[in-house]
């Protein structure tokens, strides 16, 4: 129950913070919101006082001058044509201020997004996020929509016609304020609930996109298992988790228009009794009955949008708050004040008594070092979980680290801005992930206006340039989500013609030749030969027969350095290496 209510809080501050980033939207593109607001205000001002002109037709009609009636009704059509006028120029602004709009919140969220770390994604499905960004969009304009079309009709519309109504009878504007009163808290009331219920609906909602995201993902698991009626069946119990939160909302809308209809009929029997009272004291006249009438349309237009808004603004609110959690969220990794720029000249890498855990009382390393000289070849090796792969995340800046430091030619790494780090390493994993693009786009990736030429004998270089003008449509070939319409293979040795071609003094492998039949590998050890010249070296493998002619290598085991050496001397220690390259039957020698 106090997580419960912990979490309703923290809700109601994110709509909080929702308001003031969508309020720095309408900062940016003021002069729009200048001109509408003048529009909004001139176009309710000139609905209110039409009906004043009414009145005074019927009044002038009730005592048979009808020439003065056929004027009044010139100076109605005026004010109708003008009113016109406005409104089309509002709608005209309005295009501008929302396309600008939804320019703005799918760049600053994109930007946002892509300022968190690392981690940060590996906890995200990716479909979720892009759905959280329109739903966040959607709700900007929803937010606009009630503030210039409900609000601005209660505000300044029923504000205005209380005025009106002031000025012929006060106990008509105060009778109309006060039923109006009753019917906003009324609603809000039954509202309330409601909300709580959107936000869990859109929770789930994102869950169950993400889970079918994951399924489409890993399809061709989904079907060699045999878990296609499993997941089809997962899935049906998530969509009807849904539909009875939606049920339950929709109970509560039924409500909410019931008493919406029950308080509208209330208002026209009540305003029209006072009226009539009135009307027989010779308070009021004739036309007066037809202008209040008019005005009782008016308001409960206005108040039945009002109830809609409320409705709404709920449900976007809900929408947004996911989002906004996400641009608020503290960035694990980020530059210092003032940052600087890296300048890698030589490539030295030196990790200085590092103490890192993923979690507070996890700890992997502590008071680890290692020095790389520059053009150093080094591999890491060990059993799984010995720390090679942090070792890489670590200088890749993903985590910051708990203590102690990592410099790179004298550098202190946290200190310098991560983009420049970046820069300066190529990076090529395990499994690349290659972009839904074409080959060329894929390789020129690697530099900002690569030419053809560039790429081309980038391609060659990695072995690629062969299998790439086989394809119909060669260099243009589009690769599929993730590259998955290429063999893995095929994969590996874009992702080192893309690195070949952004040429950066220091690179790091992961297992860049697991999993590869004999074939692709031979191919992919001479492109890392044309990779590897005159760089920084970090290879991490466990097949150790693409390490075996690395300078020096650090076997590691939790945590730690055990043993370090060339090839050949570590497999005359006989120690933990020599029992790992002889359970690999030799490691493929090549």
């Amino acid at each position: 129950m106090e997580e419960q209510e912990k979490q309703e809080k923290l809700d109601f501050g994110l709509v909080k913070q929702t308001l003031r980033i969508f309020a720095s939207f309408y900062k940016k593109r003021w002069q729009f919101l200048v001109l509408m607001v003048i529009f909004t205000v001139i176009n309710q001002v000139l609905e209110i006082i039409v009906p004043i002109y009414y009145k005074k037709i019927v009044d002038f009609l009730s005592v048979g001058i009808f020439d003065t009636a056929i004027k009044v009704l010139l100076i109605v059509f005026v004010l109708k044509l003008v009113s016109f006028i406005f409104q089309r120029a509002y709608f005209f602004v309005v295009s501008y201020f929302e396309t600008y709009g939804d320019k703005d919140i799918q760049q600053f969220c994109v930007i946002r997004m892509l300022e968190h770390s690392f981690s940060f994604f590996n906890d995200q499905f990716i479909g979720s996020l892009v759905r959280k960004i329109n739903k966040f969009a959607g709700a900007f304009f929803t937010l606009n929509d009630i503030i210039f079309f409900e609000l601005s009709n209660l505000f300044i519309g029923t504000g205005g016609i209380c005025v009106v109504l002031y000025g012929r009878n006060p106990i008509l504007a105060y009778s109309v304020l006060v039923w109006l009163l009753f019917f906003i808290l009324l609603n809000l009331l039954v509202l309330k609930g409601k909300m709580k219920i959107d936000i869990e609906s859109n929770k789930e909602g994102n869950k169950t996109t993400g889970y079918a995201a994951d399924v489409f993902a890993n399809y061709s698991n989904v079907k060699l298992f045999g878990k296609t009626e499993e997941e089809i069946k997962n899935l049906e119990n998530k969509n009807e988790t849904i539909r009875l939160l939606n049920l339950k909302s929709w109970r509560y809308s039924i409500l909410f228009f019931a008493i919406q209809g029950f308080l509208f009929i209330l208002l026209e029997v009540g305003i029209n009794y006072l009226a009539i009272g009135f009307f027989q004291k010779d308070i009021l006249t004739i036309g007066d009955f037809v202008m209040i009438q008019a005005y009782v349309v008016m308001i409960m237009m206005n108040v039945w949008g009002l109830g809609r808004s409320i409705q709404r603004l709920y449900e976007s609110m809900a929408d947004a708050t996911e989002m906004t959690a996400i641009i608020t969220k503290e960035t694990e990794v980020k530059d210092i004040e003032n940052a600087k720029n890296i300048k890698v000249t030589k490539g030295e890498i030196v990790f200085d008594k590092v103490n890192f855990g993923y979690k507070e009382n996890n700890k992997i390393f502590e008071n680890f070092s290692l020095t790389v000289k520059d053009n150093e070849k080094l591999a890491l090796v060990g059993p799984s979980g010995s720390g090679k792969s942090t070792v890489i995340k670590l200088l890749l800046r993903m985590y910051n680290l708990n203590k102690g430091k990592i410099n790179i030619d004298r550098q202190d790494i946290s200190k310098v801005t991560k983009e420049s780090l970046w820069e300066n390493i190529s990076f090529v994993p395990q499994d690349p992930a290659l972009f839904h693009r074409s080959l060329f786009e894929n390789i020129a990736y690697g530099k900002k206006g690569a030419t053809k030429e560039e790429v081309e004998e980038a391609a060659k270089k990695a072995y690629a340039h062969d299998f790439i003008i086989k394809l119909k449509e060669g260099y243009n070939t589009e690769v599929g989500e993730r590259g998955i319409k290429l063999s893995g293979g095929e994969r590996q040795r874009v992702a080192i013609a893309r690195a070949i071609l952004k040429n950066a003094p220091i690179l790091i492998m992961d297992e860049a030749t697991s999993s590869l039949d004999s074939e692709s590998e031979q191919l992919i050890q001479k492109a890392l030969e044309n990779l590897m010249k005159e760089k920084t070296v970090i290879v991490v493998a466990h097949r150790l027969s693409t390490i075996a002619k690395m300078d020096r290598v650090i076997v590691m085991e939790e945590g730690k350095i055990i043993e370090e050496g060339n090839h050949s001397d570590l497999i005359k220690a006989n120690g933990l290496y020599a029992k790992l390259w002889h359970i690999q039957a030799g490691g493929f020698i090549v």
